[in-house]
């Protein structure tokens, strides 16, 4: 971040059960700072390029500096997943001609402000020039967020929707803001599934049933990982009761088939790591990503 723009803020209100909620809003900046530590190196493979190439704007060196001490297998499995989010993205995108992105849960992602017309003048082919970005979260995460890119004279680039999408009717708001349910969608859920209890996810997929066509693509731990004991497991978070929710393959399978989807991906993090090869022998994670289509 240059240092004449403003950093922003995290406030901490409530979107979920307290105890949930706040910890979600404090993660925000946390993981954007692990995934810009581990972007551009750090890593044990051979890998000699970045992961991905976009900085965030909203994080600044002293943010990852704040979390040098994580362990970089954290921190470079945050930065695969999103290098594995972007792919997809631009697949649908390019492929599939696919033109509304929606965030659910978005946090401090800024996909949609690198996309936007000023960031692609230099590209040959703008495939996304057409491609219209929404964003679901708490004011906590979105006000901060709009105020910096006003702040700093940036396009954000997206519809910004104020809304807890395990309780309200965020389908509704979303049309509101012009969003078209009857096209073909990319949803993009990341971060977000293992803090929410197994019924809300249940609804929000009965919500999604609104969409024509849609293709979503999110992480998740394994059910295993959530049921065993906490304290064999390596992740800080478990151990504190903060993760609610894990689906292994098969429960994917079925989860997809129960809500009339079809499963397209089931790949884990480590599987990843050594295709990215930024990690020869990862070890086991119970951390997956799924992406099923309607």
């Amino acid at each position: 971040m240059s240092h004449n723009r403003k950093e922003i803020p995290i406030n901490n209100e409530k979107q979920e059960s307290p105890a949930v909620s706040q910890q979600v809003s404090d993660t925000a900046k946390y993981v954007a700072s692990l995934k810009a530590a581990a972007q551009f190196g750090g890593w044990s493979g051979n890998r000699t390029s970045p992961l991905f190439k976009q900085k965030n704007p909203l994080i600044s060196e002293s943010d990852i500096q704040k979390y040098a001490q994580i362990p970089q297998s954290i921190k470079t499995s945050v930065a695969v997943r999103e290098r594995f989010f972007n792919k997809q993205m631009d697949y649908y995108v390019k492929k599939e001609n696919y033109k509304q992105i929606l965030i659910l849960g978005s946090g401090l992602d800024v996909r949609a402000f690198h996309k936007n017309r000023d960031n692609q003048k230099d590209k040959a082919v703008s495939f996304y020039e057409n491609v219209k970005f929404y964003e679901v979260d708490c004011a906590a995460i979105l006000n901060p967020k709009e105020n910096f890119f006003k702040e700093n004279h940036l396009n954000k680039n997206a519809e910004y929707i104020q809304a807890n999408y395990t309780q309200d009717n965020f389908v509704e708001m979303l049309k509101d803001k012009g969003f078209d349910i009857t096209s073909p969608t990319l949803i993009i859920w990341e971060g977000n599934s293992m803090y929410i209890e197994k019924s809300k996810i249940e609804k929000l997929f009965q919500d999604l049933k609104a969409f024509s066509q849609f293709t979503i693509v999110f992480d998740h731990f394994t059910r295993d990982l959530i049921e065993g004991p906490r304290e064999n497991s390596i992740y800080a978070l478990h151990k504190q009761g903060l993760w609610v929710t894990g689906f292994n393959s098969e429960d994917i399978q079925k989860f997809a088939q129960v809500n009339g989807m079809n499963t397209t991906t089931i790949v884990e993090i480590n599987e990843l790591k050594q295709e990215y090869q930024v990690e020869e022998n990862p070890e086991p994670s119970h951390y997956l990503i799924s992406t099923m289509r309607k």
